[in-house]
């Protein structure tokens, strides 16, 4: 499988029964790893909740 561009790398400290949780996710929805579950998790996340709010809620954070 062709690794996707990284733009920011990051580590998950996971415990041991919410890992398991997430192989076992990861195997029924066709995954053969956790990374690509987990973006996925992550855009679903960030998509269904930030996006509608995106122009108010980047109003209240500074860029320094």
């Amino acid at each position: 499988m062709k690794r996707e561009k990284c733009t920011e790398e990051v580590k998950l400290h996971l415990p041991e029964k919410l890992k398991a949780d997430l192989k076992t996710l990861a195997a029924i929805r066709g995954y053969d790893s956790l990374s690509p579950l987990i973006r996925q998790l992550l855009r679903e996340k960030l998509y269904g909740e930030v996006t509608p709010n995106q122009d108010l809620l980047t109003e209240t954070i500074r860029d320094e």
